[in-house]
């Protein structure tokens, strides 16, 4: 039933994890396509010890995009639906039988929550920060992007009626958010599992960290709401700026979002806070 799609780049140090956990699942039902983007460690090694015909591993040259690696795992699936697995995060075992219970009652598109690992501060704040979850094609342009690339299971027939996943430049480290929202927009919705059935590794040296997040999301923002800024939008800018020290540009979007027309509250007060450390800077 399920197609799991890998991206991996140098992940010897991560992967291992990743498939056990993949390989564990109560329900067995799967292939899984690894799509590595020329690895220089021993990524390859790792994977080729897991002896386990289900599992293929496919090279090439992604030029840095991950889209890449993924439309090219998916048009490699055999089955109807896609899971999406990044390479350094993991899932309990039960997440693929829990998605069937949902496919087996009509959903197309789900997601679910995920546990954080790797910081401190992450599963504090998201226990403090409740954001709403988005099951529709307004509701995600609302509220922002809250899905876990590695918690989404989608059918197959949604992905290429989208178009896949962008391979724009103006779209790395957003391509998943461009692809959810063209989904969305096509009429399917999403369902969202209040389960934590995985664990996510966070990072401060990914790739959503580092990319230019002011092009990405105003590119985002062009495309889906050229009239409107959401808090979000406004949010995700304010605190890139802050980044590159653009203290005073940054205090206008913050200030906009603590008077603005749906905001949620966590996105109204985690402003405030970072209006208040942008002041005193």
């Amino acid at each position: 039933m399920f197609s799991v799609v890998i991206p991996s780049y140098n992940s010897g140090k991560t992967i291992a994890r990743t498939i056990s956990s993949i390989l564990s699942q109560t329900y067995q039902e799967f292939e899984l396509i690894i799509v590595d983007n020329s690895s220089t460690d021993n990524t390859k090694d790792i994977v080729d010890s897991f002896k386990d015909k289900r599992i293929s591993f496919h090279i090439i040259n992604n030029n840095g995009m991950p889209a890449v690696s993924r439309n090219f795992g998916v048009s490699l699936a055999n089955y109807e639906f896609i899971a999406f697995c990044d390479s350094d995060d993991t899932w309990t075992n039960n997440k693929l039988s829990e998605s069937v219970h949902h496919i087996n009652r009509g959903e197309q598109f789900i997601s679910h929550d995920l546990h954080l690992k790797g910081s401190l501060f992450k599963p504090f704040l998201k226990k403090i920060f409740f954001r709403p979850k988005p099951t529709n094609f307004n509701e995600l342009i609302l509220q922002g992007n809250p899905i876990f690339q590695s918690s989404v299971i989608i059918k197959k027939e949604l992905i290429l009626n989208a178009g896949c996943y962008s391979i724009d430049k103006r779209y790395i480290a957003i391509e998943d958010f461009h692809l959810w929202a063209n989904v969305l927009q096509l009429g399917a919705k999403l369902k969202f599992v209040n389960k934590k059935l995985g664990y996510y590794f966070y990072s401060s040296s990914a790739l959503t960290s580092s990319a230019n997040q002011f092009m990405s999301n105003r590119a985002f923002r062009l495309d889906f709401s050229p009239s409107y800024k959401p808090a979000w939008y406004k949010y995700n800018i304010a605190t890139y700026l802050l980044r590159k020290n653009m203290n005073r540009r940054s205090i206008l979007y913050l200030r906009s979002i603590c008077f603005q027309k749906n905001c949620s509250f966590e996105l109204r007060l985690k402003s405030f806070f970072l209006l208040l450390k942008a002041c005193i800077r």
